[in-house]
């Protein structure tokens, strides 16, 4: 299951852009989605409205002013079908579906704030704060990306681009040990990962 989601995670971020990533910070008096209709706690299979497995189509119904969205994977021709819901600015909700199953959502992911986990880790929180959890954290290295994932949970996150950086090279320089103790303590978390198989 973290390996599919680690796989996930790297497709999703490959569209994010070359630029150094940081959380957003919440904007000011902009009209966004209402977040009281969302279920603002992450869990394995929801974030938002929108949980592991429903249509893509059901998505966009839930989010009348989402979009449709094509995201990139690891091969250049291919392309996955999702719904992309901006919430404001650099904050959105993107469902993913999977190269074998173009209709439903394997992947969510959020850049917004407002969505946490069971322990109050949100876009913008530290790695100080996510190891006060005391959770058993697992990193992975999918194609170079760094991806988190918080074990108890089964959600995951990547961090902004500098503290991924300094990270990947500490882990290669350590022979893939002792991750849990490489990351900065200052690391911001600028995307959270939640979903799982939609086996038939």
């Amino acid at each position: 299951m973290q390996r599919l989601l680690a796989v996930a995670v790297l497709t999703i971020s490959a569209g994010a852009g070359g630029e150094d990533r940081m959380p957003p910070r919440p904007a000011a008096g902009q009209p966004v989605s209402n977040p009281s209709a969302d279920t603002l706690l992450i869990t394995v299979d929801q974030i938002g409205r929108g949980r592991s497995c429903a249509l893509l189509s059901e998505i966009q119904h839930f989010y009348p002013g989402s979009r449709d969205t094509l995201t990139p994977t690891e091969d250049p021709d291919l392309k996955q079908a999702g719904v992309v819901v901006d919430l404001g600015p650099g904050e959105r909700l993107l469902y993913v579906a999977s190269w074998s199953d173009s209709s439903h959502a394997w992947t969510l992911s959020t850049t917004s704030p407002r969505f946490h986990t069971r322990r109050g880790l949100h876009v913008g929180s530290t790695y100080a704060e996510v190891l006060s959890t005391g959770d058993s954290i697992e990193f992975s290295l999918p194609e170079g990306q760094v991806v988190a994932t918080i074990i108890p949970d089964s959600v995951s996150f990547m961090v902004d681009d500098r503290s991924a950086t300094r990270f990947y090279n500490r882990y290669s320089a350590a022979n893939l040990i002792g991750g849990r103790q490489l990351m900065d303590s200052t690391a911001r978390i600028v995307e959270l990962f939640a979903g799982r198989g939609c086996g038939k």
